[in-house]
């Protein structure tokens, strides 16, 4: 690979290279290597192994790992089921929330929790994005023959991933990293016997830059090459260095051999390779431990629709909230049904966000502006569904203000308004925005009724803390 460019246009080429890897058959792939993942196979298998043989079939699990597919030579694979086992029980514990994980090395993960089949937020360069490790493949990254499971997103598929190994005991972090979505980068690609490589660089400012390629063997991440240029602005020269050897340059002498040298690395060639969701690898997995004998089996426990839903509470808060002190969060059962609904409050914008359907929906219930808000939980006096009331006061010279109710099956607002300093400096009623009488207006409000104020404008986040609390508890 020729470093034929200025620094910050090799960065740019090396971002745009995606994700590449094996065929579905465990062998070279024909034609050139893809720029995205294949589509997944179907149809997938249950997640529940089939009853043991008396003995080993090795015809039947080489079978298995050409279905799954493998990214290698499924003859040469030495898999047992212990180890088939213990990476179907990593994915049980990502679909949980339960597994380990790799360095967060940019603060990125806005949870502390992180289901892998889930979309969760993270904080990149350019702002905030979603990431999932929806997606997984089976290899022999290491080309010796034991299986590496790498785990890849769904929705960043070219730079959210994290490698894990197991030797039959609990599968364990190797290696791992999300996009960031700046001016560094992250991929890995698979050549056509399944070995991985890893690819991650770019600026680090103006005048620097970095570039490393890494492998794994025996269960560890480990180095294959790196290179970094970095420019002394008060010398004039060019550092570079490649595999801990260091050069000097000025810039004629950097700039005339850039077409002659090569920086002693070439990426071999990659393949396609074939993703597929974790429950199909599990029963993948499952069959596989089955067909080397084992009697165990890994099931996926299914998460509660309390545990969804705090799940993607706590992602909206994360959102949401700024960090402030105005940051505020409340939970409250608005329709009975058992599961709360929750507000949030970030200084300047409020939002309702309740669980209906299997997904979490979001309601903006009012923003700051004018004179002062607030807002009040409220009641339906006809039929006791509970609500929240965001009350709009005016400020100057006006007086009143309006008030919005919200609630889950409807909503209604009641507004009074008066310019004192204005020609008519009579109270203007309104309901739904429509002018109507005092008495019309004050049925309103006595069909709405509060019961406690929920948030203040200006008040610190009394709440918030307990409400992250009880959301995580119902992880």
């Amino acid at each position: 690979m020729k470093k034929r460019i200025l620094t910050l246009l090799l960065a740019l080429a090396l971002c745009s290279g995606l994700l590449s890897g094996c065929s579905n058959s465990g062998g070279p792939a024909s034609g050139p290597a893809s720029t995205s993942p294949s589509p997944a196979p179907s149809p997938a298998p249950a997640e529940t192994a089939a009853p043991p043989s008396e003995t080993v079939d090795d015809g039947a699990w080489q079978e298995i790992l050409l279905s799954m597919p493998y990214c290698g030579d499924a003859a040469a694979c030495q898999m047992t089921a212990e180890q088939a086992l213990a990476y179907a029980r990593l994915l049980a514990d990502g679909i949980a929330g339960k597994a380990p994980r790799g360095e967060d090395y940019y603060g990125m993960f806005q949870s502390d929790v992180f289901f892998w089949d889930t979309p969760t937020t993270v904080l990149g360069y350019s702002g905030e994005y979603q990431t999932d490790r929806a997606n997984v493949i089976l290899g022999d990254f290491a080309g010796d023959g034991h299986p590496y499971l790498c785990v890849i997103s769904s929705l960043t598929q070219e730079a959210g991933f994290d490698v894990y190994y197991s030797d039959g005991a609990a599968a364990k972090h190797v290696y791992g990293d999300e996009a960031y979505g700046g001016r560094r980068y992250t991929s890995f690609a698979l050549d056509e016997n399944g070995k991985m490589t890893i690819s991650t660089g770019g600026p680090n400012g103006a005048a620097s830059h970095d570039d490393m390629r890494y492998g794994v063997s025996g269960g560890e991440a480990v180095e294959l090459y790196s290179y970094s240029e970095d420019y002394d602005w008060e010398t004039d020269l060019m550092h570079i260095t490649i595999n801990g050897v260091e050069n000097v340059y000025t810039l004629e002498e950097w700039e005339a051999q850039q077409d002659s040298n090569t920086d002693g690395w070439e990426d071999p060639p990659s393949a396609s390779y074939t993703p597929i969701p974790l429950r199909s690898m599990i029963g993948y997995l499952n069959q596989y431990a089955a067909a080397k004998g084992s009697a165990e089996s890994v099931t996926v426990t299914e998460r509660p629709a309390a545990s969804k839903m705090a799940a993607a509470m706590l992602d909206a808060m994360n959102r949401e909230l700024t960090g402030t002190e105005y940051d505020e969060a409340r939970l409250v059962d608005l329709d009975g049904d058992g599961l709360d609904e929750l507000a949030v409050y970030d200084g300047n914008q409020a939002w309702l966000h309740y669980w209906k359907n299997g997904q979490l929906h979001t309601r903006e219930i009012g923003f700051v502006v004018g004179g002062w808000v607030e807002w009040w939980l409220c009641k339906d006096a006809s039929t006791g569904e509970l609500g929240i009331e965001y009350r709009c006061n005016g400020g100057g010279s006006f007086i009143g203000g309006t008030s919005t109710f919200y609630y889950l099956s409807h909503e209604v607002s009641a507004g009074d308004h008066r310019d004192v300093d204005g020609d008519d400096n009579t109270t203007q009623f309104t309901v739904d925005g429509v002018q109507v009488t005092q008495a019309e207006h004050q049925k309103v409000l006595e069909q709405n009724q509060r019961v406690e104020e929920l948030i203040s404008e200006t008040g610190p986040g009394a709440h918030l803390e307990e409400t992250k609390a009880k959301l995580n508890s119902l992880l």
